[in-house]
């Protein structure tokens, strides 16, 4: 049976922007013409993107949630030093080196885990509701750990990561897709049902179980699915292949899986790493395989990162940490109907303006945005520029659509939704305001926003 636990999303080289081509494929084993499951539970329809349904209860009912709330145990300083120094020596001497990430790896990114003390499934089984809505998961940004993994793994250090998770970080920090295995996947990718390309989002797309979304592919104009498991699905073709290949290499002699921040509890993604030649644990909770890892850390995620990291330079100084960065674009455009010629010869008109992404889907990093009639504008279309206004009409629900009577320059002020840091912190990016100018015609303009968030502190 296959429990679906957490779960995050793929990363690259340059993370893929709202829009993205992720990859394409013809596997349509997960084509919306399947049979699906009688036990789903129905789905609700499309939500705003910035109030999606909570990812727990999109999930059909179910009740085995395994061992939940196992009490955390922590090694001593000396201990977890001691430890990584000999996690370091065994990656140094590895052949092949597999990375399992699960649910707490992103807990420090204000993403709550699963079974742990105060996980989802932990809370729920206590008689507490599921979240209603989760807005942590737009604008996460990847922790130390997810950017360390990043950087091990452009090192050539780490050969792939396995990830059960679905909140789209390690896609966000950088991990190449060809080294990535989303298994139970992703809430901001959505697959086209007709020509099979996935397309990354910068908004939860909102469903389960493989279903349509509401959108149109921009590629064939099919139906396009959402990519997030639900219980009884299978798992991805792609993503359980890659996962076998790299579990049957880590088998060999010299072979290494590192698990980070899961309860061993999903199959088949706890077997895996079982398979290893030698299997290390990171987690504060006891595990059900800690007997068979040749080594168990129990340490906060980033910290064992950190620490680790750094003894991999004394030995490689050559090794560099990858900076994460997150730049989004969006796109400003209208559509113009001829209305009259003005005395004069002006020609006069309606227009509707939409803010979206490349594609027209809804930009999920946006919060709102305050449309001005500008009496004094710079030079249309620049970033960060600013004008006085005379009136505004603020846009709070995407799409993001306004209509009025033109030409005439507008004055846009764009707020971003805060960016979690980390449980209960969070940094809000600020507002950026832009010019834009109606005239006749059809027109659009693309703009580029910075929500990288601070650098955190240390762990």
């Amino acid at each position: 049976q296959r429990l679906i636990d957490e779960v995050t999303s793929t990363v690259v080289t340059a993370a893929p922007k709202c829009g993205e081509v992720i990859y394409s494929t013809t596997d349509t084993r997960d084509d919306t013409t399947a049979p699906k499951k009688k036990n789903k539970r129905a789905q609700r329809r499309p939500r705003d993107p910035m109030q999606p349904l909570g990812y727990a209860l999109r999930l059909s009912e179910y009740h085995n949630y395994g061992e939940c709330g196992i009490p955390e145990r922590a090694d001593s300083t000396a201990e977890t030093s001691a430890k990584i120094q000999e996690l370091a020596t065994m990656i140094i001497d590895a052949s092949h080196v597999v990375v399992h990430t699960g649910a707490g790896i992103s807990t420090s990114a204000g993403i709550p885990d699963f079974r742990g003390e105060n996980g989802v499934w932990t809370r729920h089984k206590a008689g507490e509701a599921l979240p209603a809505a989760e807005r942590c998961w737009n604008n996460a940004q990847p922790t130390a750990a997810h950017m360390l993994l990043a950087s091990l793994v452009a090192a050539g250090r780490v050969q792939a990561v396995i990830t059960q998770n679905i909140d789209g970080l390690h896609l966000r920090s950088g991990v190449p897709r060809e080294h990535l295995a989303e298994l139970h996947g992703n809430i901001f990718a959505e697959k086209c049902a007709s020509c099979g390309l996935v397309v990354a989002r910068s908004f939860d797309c909102g469903g389960v179980g493989f279903r349509p979304t509401g959108r149109l592919c921009h590629a064939c104009g099919g139906d396009m699915i959402d990519q997030l498991l639900d219980w009884e699905d299978d798992l991805p073709e792609r993503d359980f292949d890659l996962a076998e290949e790299h579990a049957e290499k880590s088998s060999a002699e010299g072979g290494l899986a590192i698990c980070f921040g899961t309860s061993m509890q999903m199959t088949p993604a706890r077997d895996w790493p079982c398979q290893a030649h030698r299997m290390v644990i990171v987690n504060l909770q006891p595990t059900i395989k800690d007997g068979e890892a040749a080594l168990v850390i129990r340490a906060p995620i980033d910290r064992v990162l950190t620490d680790l990291f750094a003894a991999l330079q004394r030995h490689s100084p050559e090794l560099t940490l990858v900076p994460f960065k997150r730049i989004e674009t969006f796109v400003v455009s209208h559509h113009w109907e001829s209305a009259s010629s003005a005395a004069g010869g002006g020609e006069r008109g309606m227009f509707v303006l939409r803010i979206a992404d490349k594609h027209g889907a809804p930009v999920g990093f946006i919060l709102n945005v305050q449309v001005s009639t500008a009496t004094t504008t710079t030079t249309s279309g620049n970033l960060g520029s600013s004008s006085s206004s005379s009136s505004g009409t603020l846009l709070e629900r995407q799409p993001f659509n306004f209509q009025g009577s033109g030409p005439q320059h507008l004055s846009l002020v764009a707020s971003f939704d805060r960016v979690p840091t980390g449980p209960g912190s969070f940094y809000e990016p600020p507002a950026h305001f832009l010019a834009y100018e109606i005239s006749p015609g059809d027109g659009q303009h693309e703009f580029e926003v910075d929500l990288t968030a601070p650098a955190p502190s240390t762990p």
